[in-house]
């Protein structure tokens, strides 16, 4: 009689990824394991013995306060990474866990009687199935299928393995090792099916900040500043001045693109102006280049840098995905557009006539445009949702 359980066939050879680690490392070549959780060994010249010896000697770190549900602070901040993306979560009711394998452990032995199934996707990762093996639980794949655009669930497939005793359904999005996401039409299937058969679903993002997927379109900075030059160019009746969109354009492209990409973006377009390109209002009439550049306008061709990157920076955290926080941010960024502007302004006129020429014939506009914002972005991302 084998001393050890038989949840898991235990005579496996070595699978092709060690063959070829220990061949490396045999060859003399450095490897660096990914694999390994423990980063002073994973990376051991990032941690000098002088640096963790001196932890040790911090007080705060020989006290010993466990937690069933992880650190407080810990859960906390984990919190304000969902808050920044527009997610409201408890930290109360959040559960750290030394590692995603404890995690998955934990979650089929809470939702999974011995002998019972969850379905994950295939490909994906083969530690999956050892972990049911360990805690007496089936675990049978449904396809991911590639049609040569993107990689999508069959739900054929997923329904298939359906049985009595299936109790969960793992989604790994972005997906391990295809890169891919689950799409805002196959979660509504998803959720239509688990609740039709009264299945949980597990749903591992521990890659959510890394996705790569077709539909995931990079911002294009050719492409945002070809918009602003447009948006400078068509001129809206409104009372008392007419108006561009060239504001509203700026702080949108901040918050589509995020705030590196959106002063990149705003940079481009002030570049192909000082190189003479007819980019900006009023151009070519009221002069080219630097020349224009350096005018009265230049405080506000500052203040697009600005106020893009704040509006990034704000949606980042979340500030584009809700009309309140969306009216804040372009709020936000329109007020420091004008500061720049109007102190400009001021170094050549003064103050009073620079905010009675440079703010007050724009309030009306600058209003209207914010509230446009308000309206189109939170309904921009649900349609782009939607189409995924």
């Amino acid at each position: 009689m084998s001393l050890f359980s038989q949840r898991l066939p235990w005579h496996l050879p070595p699978n092709q990824l060690s063959q070829l680690l220990v061949e490396k490392r045999q060859a003399g070549r450095r490897v660096l394991d990914l694999t390994i959780s423990n980063p002073t060994a994973a990376l051991p010249e990032l941690y000098t013995t002088t640096d963790l010896l001196a932890a040790l000697t911090d007080p705060a770190g020989l006290r010993y306060q466990p937690s069933p549900r992880g650190d407080l602070r810990a859960r906390q901040a984990i919190a304000g990474y969902y808050a920044r993306r527009g997610l409201a979560v408890d930290p109360e009711h959040l559960v750290l866990c030394a590692s995603t394998s404890e995690a998955y452990s934990w979650l089929f032995q809470l939702l999974c009687d011995p002998g019972q199934r969850v379905l994950f996707p295939q490909p994906s990762y083969p530690l999956l199935a050892f972990l049911g093996g360990l805690s007496s639980v089936e675990v049978a794949p449904y396809s991911l299928d590639f049609d040569g655009d993107r990689w999508r669930i069959d739900l054929a497939s997923l329904r298939e393995q359906l049985t009595p005793e299936t109790r969960a359904v793992v989604l790994v999005s972005p997906n391990n090792p295809t890169g891919s996401l689950v799409h805002a039409a196959e979660w509504q299937e998803l959720r239509a099916l688990g609740r039709e058969h009264r299945l949980a679903l597990i749903v591992d993002e521990v890659f959510g900040d890394y996705r790569l997927d077709p539909d995931c379109d990079a911002a294009d900075p050719a492409l945002g500043s070809a918009l602003l030059w447009a948006s400078a160019k068509a001129q809206v009746p409104m009372w008392p001045v007419p108006m561009t969109m060239q504001t509203f354009v700026v702080l949108v492209i901040g918050m589509a693109y995020g705030a590196r990409l959106g002063v990149a973006t705003i940079a481009l377009y002030l570049l192909e102006g000082a190189l003479g390109l007819p980019v900006f209002a009023g151009t070519p009439e009221k002069g080219l280049g630097l020349a224009y550049m350096t005018g009265p306008t230049g405080g506000y061709l500052l203040g697009f840098v600005a106020g893009a990157w704040l509006c990034g920076w704000l949606a980042e955290r979340g500030f584009d995905r809700s009309p309140l926080r969306t009216l804040a941010a372009m709020s936000l960024g329109h007020a420091l557009i004008f500061v720049f502007g109007v102190t400009w302004l001021a170094q050549l006129i003064g103050f009073e006539k620079a905010f009675a020429t440079g703010v007050v014939p724009f309030w009306a506009a600058t209003i209207a445009k914010t509230l446009l914002g308000v309206v189109t972005l939170p309904l921009a991302w649900k349609w782009i949702g939607r189409l995924k």
